[in-house]
């Protein structure tokens, strides 16, 4: 496997996975609005202290 494919791989892995992550949250809260998901995702990604720092009005979320 070239360079070039195992960055190919690793791309398309990441977009799988962040789709499977919008998916469960919409999935989660499909009332949401399309701040609220973003904010979930984003707590995900960075875990909820780091997310509360970038984005303060995560504390305003309800828990799941």
């Amino acid at each position: 496997m070239t360079p070039g494919d195992k960055l190919l791989l690793a791309v398309s892995l990441s977009q799988a996975v962040d789709q499977l992550a919008r998916a469960g949250v919409a999935r989660r809260y499909p009332d949401a609005s399309p701040r609220e998901r973003f904010l979930r995702i984003a707590t995900i990604r960075l875990g909820r202290d780091l997310a509360l720092q970038v984005y303060p009005e995560i504390a305003d979320l309800q828990a799941p």
